[in-house]
């Protein structure tokens, strides 16, 4: 649930109808790429844009785009045409590591200094890094073990499974 503070600064929530709040929800939590921003305190704005950010999730899968930010898919319309003119196909390093955190349990910032050692962190799919994470997990890594070697949530299942 999010908090006062959070509902503050998105006051045009209350524009919408209880009903039409809780079918948004259930709705976005049906579609993969909104689950990665659940607990992020701008989820709600993904609720009160949520047929835009719904037919932006779509427009960039067609475009084959599978890294993006929420802040992205909430843009205003003129920021979102440059940023598809400009052809990042990335997260933000926050949102990377604030995702890890979560899977995680931990805010530790070792996450964060370790992601950005390895170039290529903002540019892995979140559900390649919450699948790696699971089947470490099912490999019996501790969380302690997994956060000394980030960089090995970025690599394909596969690869991890051949070293």
């Amino acid at each position: 649930m999010p908090s006062n503070d959070v509902i503050q600064h998105h006051l045009s929530i209350f524009f919408l109808s209880p009903n039409t709040v809780a079918l948004r929800i259930k709705d976005a939590r049906s579609i993969p790429e909104f689950n990665f921003f659940i607990n992020d305190p701008n989820f709600l704005r993904l609720i009160i844009n949520f047929g835009e950010t719904r037919s932006r999730i779509a427009y960039l899968k067609e475009m084959k785009i599978k890294c993006t930010s929420l802040s992205v898919l909430c843009y205003k319309p003129e920021q979102f045409i440059a940023f598809l003119q400009q052809g990042l196909n990335m997260h933000r390093h926050e949102e990377v590591t604030k995702f890890i955190q979560q899977l995680l349990g931990s805010h530790s910032r070792r996450i964060g200094v370790n992601l950005k050692k390895h170039v290529h962190h903002r540019c892995v799919n979140l559900s390649r890094i919450e699948d790696n994470y699971e089947y470490l997990r099912e490999l019996n890594f501790s969380r302690e073990a997994i956060i000394n070697a980030i960089p090995v949530l970025l690599y394909s299942r596969y690869l991890n499974s051949q070293r």
